[in-house]
């Protein structure tokens, strides 16, 4: 899915000294962040934020857009949010999704030497 076609405007923000990752924890990276993108484009209001911090020891991948005031809250998520946390944990890392003053938020941290990286 091309997201700009989608209407959505992307703005993405680093910090830390970038690093090269092993293919494990770039795969999963990509794929939480094209589910991220995907609900964004479904569920959200517009504008999405993309963080991107690289750490000592983790990548923390942060995808953050506005949801519609009208639209329902699930109580416990979809099966993307799940998909995007089982590839968190399968790296020995974390994944957090929630919806927060009228954003919906989904942070993962992935160790640079996750299992099966």
């Amino acid at each position: 899915m091309h997201y700009a076609a989608a209407g959505l405007a992307v703005t993405i923000g680093t910090s830390g000294i970038p690093r090269p990752l092993g293919a494990a924890v770039d795969q999963a990276a990509y794929r939480i962040l094209q589910e991220a993108l995907t609900n964004a484009a479904r569920h959200g209001a517009g504008a999405v934020r993309i963080e991107l911090v690289f750490g000592d020891t983790s990548l923390e991948l942060t995808v953050i857009n506005p949801v519609l005031a009208s639209a329902a809250a699930r109580s416990s998520g979809g099966h993307g949010v799940i998909g995007m946390h089982e590839r968190a944990s399968l790296l020995g890392g974390t994944l957090d999704a929630e919806r927060v003053d009228g954003e919906f938020r989904v942070c993962a941290r992935l160790p640079y030497s996750g299992r099966g990286a």
